[in-house]
């Protein structure tokens, strides 16, 4: 009898605290899947084709690893085979700013708030780092959005003047 070769394949994969990965086996007679180092652990069954490992890990959640670990049965023979798995959040915060506007009066500039969110900090931070005024007059605004693990991304809001006379007016990019 041969062994049935053991091969670990990732099926999805989340590297937040808290987040689920499932992986497979190829078939076999029976299954024993285990995980050991950074804080993870297996959810449900250990025993079937497919395991679904919780990211368990405190503390810094920016990094570090654990290993799935599986041996295989089949007609008496058995295999052996592991996976490491790094784990951290590599993603930047989703960050919207509000659309391009123009204004008559440029004495008060009226900027819209932008959103952020993370998919693994639930509160990533929201600041101002720059408002300059362009060649042209117009101001534009630029933010960050920075999540627990140092990830950032920007964006861009830009306030025009228009000429509307003596009557209040204001447009928003794309409205026309």
């Amino acid at each position: 009898n041969a062994a049935v070769a053991c091969n670990i394949t990732q099926l999805t994969y989340v590297t937040c605290p808290g987040g689920t990965s499932t992986y497979s086996a190829p078939s076999a007679g029976s299954y024993s899947w285990s995980v050991t180092g950074g804080g993870a652990s297996i959810q449900g069954s250990s025993t079937s084709q497919t395991v679904t490992v919780v990211n368990n890990s405190s503390g810094n959640a920016c990094s570090g690893s654990y290993t799935v670990h599986l041996t295989l049965g089949s007609q008496g023979c058995s295999s052996t085979c592991s996976m490491q798995v790094a784990i951290g959040d590599q993603q930047a915060p989703n960050i919207q700013c509000p659309g391009n506007t123009g204004q008559c009066d440029m004495t008060t500039l009226n900027w819209g708030t932008p959103t952020t969110s993370d998919d693994c900090d639930p509160n990533p931070s929201l600041v101002s780092i720059s408002i300059v005024q362009n060649p042209n007059g117009s101001w534009t605004q630029t933010w960050e959005s920075e999540d627990a693990c140092g990830n950032t991304s920007q964006c861009s809001q830009t306030i025009s003047q228009i000429n509307c006379g003596n009557e209040y007016c204001g447009w928003t990019q794309g409205a026309y």
